[in-house]
Formats: C-alpha cells, sequence, structure tokens
C-alpha cells in the first residue's frame, strides 16, 4: 500500500479539451490512474464532466474462493470513491459459482449500456421534436399572414425559435430579390 495523499479539486474551465490534454499528460507520471470523461453528455443530474484518480492510496488484491467477500469488506471500509479494475484469472476453470457471477456482472453491463444508448436516442429525439415545433410556429405564423408588411413578425418568430434552440444568431433577416431588377426588400 502507498501513502500517497488525496487531494480533491473541483473548478470551471473553459476550454475542456485543453485542460483534458494537459490533465491526461500530468497523470502520465504515474504507474496507476483513472480518468472518467463524460464527453459532455449532459444527463441531470450532470454534475462532474470529468474525474481523475492517480497513484494507488489502497488496493485489494485476493484469492479465488472468497475474493467477491473481500471485495465487500474493502469497499465498506471506507465510503469513498473506488477507482480501478477488476480482473480475474482464466488460467484454471472456473466454478460455476464464479461463472454465474460473471455472467452476471456481463449482464448488467449490457442493461446499462443499453439505457446509456436508450438515452441518447430519446434526447436526439426530443431535439428534434423540440426542431419540428420551432419549425411549426414559424409555419403559422407565416400562413396567418396575407400581407407583405408584417414580414417584420415572421422574421421576429424565427429569430426567437432560433434562440429557444439554443443556436447562436445576432440578427435573423430575410432578403426578397426584386424579379427584373437590382432591388431587394429586407426584413
Amino acid at each position: 500500500m502507498n501513502n500517497t495523499s488525496v487531494t480533491t479539486h473541483t473548478f470551471s474551465i473553459s476550454d475542456f479539451k485543453e485542460v483534458k490534454e494537459k490533465v491526461l499528460n500530468w497523470a502520465q507520471r504515474f504507474n496507476t490512474f483513472s480518468f472518467l470523461d463524460n464527453h459532455q453528455y449532459q444527463i441531470e443530474p450532470h454534475s462532474m464532466e470529468c474525474l481523475l484518480a492517480a497513484g494507488v492510496k489502497r488496493q485489494l488484491k485476493a484469492n479465488a474462493g472468497d475474493a467477491l467477500n473481500q471485495l465487500q469488506q474493502f469497499t465498506d471500509e471506507k465510503k469513498s470513491w473506488l477507482f480501478g479494475h477488476l480482473g480475474y484469472d482464466d488460467s484454471k476453470p472456473s466454478t460455476d459459482e464464479e461463472k454465474s457471477i460473471l455472467l452476471r456482472f456481463n449482464t448488467e453491463f449490457v442493461r446499462l449500456y443499453q439505457r446509456f444508448l436508450d438515452l441518447q436516442k430519446a434526447e436526439a429525439q426530443a431535439r428534434e421534436g423540440q426542431i419540428e415545433n420551432a419549425l411549426e410556429k414559424v409555419r403559422s405564423r407565416s400562413l396567418a399572414r396575407h400581407k407583405s408588411d408584417v414580414l417584420q413578425e415572421v422574421v421576429k418568430t424565427v429569430f426567437d425559435k432560433l434562440n429557444d434552440l439554443e443556436v447562436e444568431t445576432d440578427s435573423t433577416t430575410i432578403i426578397v430579390y426584386k424579379e427584373g431588377v437590382k432591388e431587394f426588400d429586407c426584413w
């Protein structure tokens, strides 16, 4: 066991890509490190973009037969983050119980990953619904108008809906070129 100290920092950053590169470069000096990256995925409650654990504070090496009980005891000793990995020795035949446990872990991982994919799909569908809703507002505003002098309201609706969709824009303009002359109308 190593006597590495535990240091915790939380701070805001503006250029995540640059900071991520620097953090990973710094962490390479350690024989063991774990970097958990959220990849800017916004699922509530979103509280951390990434976590880094570097060095070994404590470790568990367990023998077959009682390894899971030892792991449970190890995690119960300190209620804190537990970074690392699980591995097993497959040089000797696994017991039926070990096979069953590994299958259960695999099943749970597949279930969690499927949930992740489902959430991604739901978020994409929700975003598409927001876009369609914004387009429908613009269409209905446009079709409700019977005079060209009210296009300014349509332009405002387009601007508002782009802002609602968090599309950065400073202004919105509709330009209609007049056929046969070098003139245009602008709203």
